[in-house]
């Protein structure tokens, strides 16, 4: 496969669809509570209760890449792991189940690093104390978790502040979400692609991987220009974009079958403008 060679970012577009996307606003709360991820935090919150879960969904955020599954069946099978009392909250225990299941076998090292450096640290003690005190200071977590992990962006990092956001929100809570950068994950990469803001020769999966690596900081660009024109914080478009993208992708990209899914799932209709926006360029690339 011979990759993109360059990608172009076209930022009046990425405007466009972010003004889309505005249009369901609305629902965002109902396709939030139907995440299988928001569920796995309510199961989490019901059976250890705040601080436990804390410690518990952002350890695991920190280190749910590389799945040897999709992420909705991981975090349900790690919460149903974890409502047991009697397993402990700790790097040990973490990696028992990542082990034992084969869900998260990839880059354990790594892995184990990220977990030892979270549960030393000052932060998870403080969780632990008081599971939701930082939920009217998500921007504060970021920058305390991206300065444990040596400063600068990571997607990992945003996506555990998304998780914790779910845990305040499942708590009656309302967190403010200011500031905090979206995730750039494979589904916000693809969404750049399929949705014509980025640009280039080669397949789908080329274009992909080149906003993933080299072209990380022009997509970062390109998806909060989205979230300023959207008029949504980055955590709430990210919802709505993980959960539309993720449908998308599994129907190939088919606006009617992924309008009829989501209307099945969710129990809500998405504009019918956003599903043909984000799909607009999913065609486009060379197989």
């Amino acid at each position: 496969m011979q990759g993109v060679l360059m990608l172009v970012f076209n930022y009046d577009r990425a405007c466009r669809v972010g003004e889309a996307v505005g249009l369901a606003g609305h629902v965002i709360t109902l396709l939030k509570h139907g995440d299988p991820q928001f569920k796995a935090v309510v199961n989490l919150l019901e059976a250890r209760g705040a601080g436990e879960a804390a410690v518990l969904v952002i350890a695991n955020s920190l280190v749910s890449y590389q799945l040897n599954t999709r992420g909705e069946e991981y975090w349900y099978r790690f919460s149903e792991y974890f409502r047991d009392a009697s397993r402990s909250v700790t790097p040990e225990e973490l990696l028992a189940f990542m082990s034992s299941t084969g869900l998260n076998t990839r880059l354990l090292e790594q892995k184990k690093r990220r977990l030892s450096a979270f549960f030393a640290s000052s932060l998870s003690r403080r969780l632990n104390t008081d599971g939701l005190v930082y939920c009217g200071d998500l921007r504060g977590l970021y920058d305390e978790l991206t300065g444990l992990y040596g400063g600068g962006y990571s997607k990992t990092v945003a996506f555990a502040v998304k998780m914790y956001w779910y845990l305040c929100e499942a708590s009656g809570l309302k967190p403010v979400a200011k500031g905090v950068p979206p995730p750039l994950d494979l589904r916000n990469s693809l969404l750049l692609c399929s949705s014509c803001i980025a640009e280039g020769y080669g397949s789908l999966e080329d274009c992909v991987e080149a906003v993933m690596s080299r072209n990380r900081r022009e997509a970062l660009k390109a998806l909060q220009v989205m979230c300023e024109c959207s008029g949504l914080d980055c955590l709430e478009l990210d919802v709505l974009t993980w959960l539309i993208v993720g449908v998308l992708r599994d129907t190939g990209f088919d606006t009617q079958g992924s309008r009829a899914v989501l209307r099945e799932r969710f129990n809500i209709e998405i504009p019918d403008e956003i599903l043909r926006e984000f799909s607009r360029c999913s065609k486009r690339f060379n197989p």
